[in-house]
């Protein structure tokens, strides 16, 4: 099976957040291209936490995009040239105030093949802990394309995530 050819490529739009991406396609049964678009994020990582203590780091933060508070687990986009380690280690630092001692790769996808040119990396961050000098002063130094303001880390728990028990509905 012959692959298609990529004719052209033209960025139509371009922001500190993405790219918009117009291609031109030429499929092998068909002489005249076809237009695709898509989107190009940054790369982003998140992270699985897991403290001294043995909790897991979840943050409460009010997205004007969705209009309403979610909870997540800290992430964020790469900056140029870091490596998907360096930008998670960045972000738990930036969100929570703490740092981790060992990172893990747990997996990466790209998250939207029809559509997205970026790749979602997952880590899983041990031994993480406050450093002092940090405390409280995570909130302020979080930013996003709206000022984001963290209000709430929880440490939760092993048994808060996985109850010894089960639970009836």
């Amino acid at each position: 099976m012959n692959k298609p050819y990529i004719q052209s490529v033209q960025k139509n739009l371009s922001i500190p957040w993405y790219e918009q991406i117009t291609k031109e396609v030429i499929f092998p049964c068909e002489r005249e291209p076809q237009l695709y678009y898509s989107i190009k994020p940054s790369d982003y990582v998140t992270a699985l936490t897991h403290t001294l203590d043995n909790r897991f780091i979840i943050l409460k933060q009010y997205r004007p995009a969705v209009e309403d508070y979610t909870y997540e687990l800290p992430s964020g986009h790469l900056e140029d040239g870091e490596s998907p380690d360096e930008a998670v280690r960045r972000e738990l630092r930036e969100e929570t105030g703490c740092v981790a001692d060992h990172v893990s790769l747990l997996g990466e996808v790209i998250p939207d093949t029809g559509r997205l040119e970026n790749r979602f990396s997952s880590r899983f961050l041990m031994q993480v802990h406050r450093l002092e000098e940090n405390r409280g002063q995570a909130a302020a130094r979080n930013h996003g394309l709206a000022r984001v303001r963290s209000d709430a880390v929880a440490f939760l728990d092993d048994d808060d995530l996985f109850p010894t028990t089960p639970t009836r509905n």
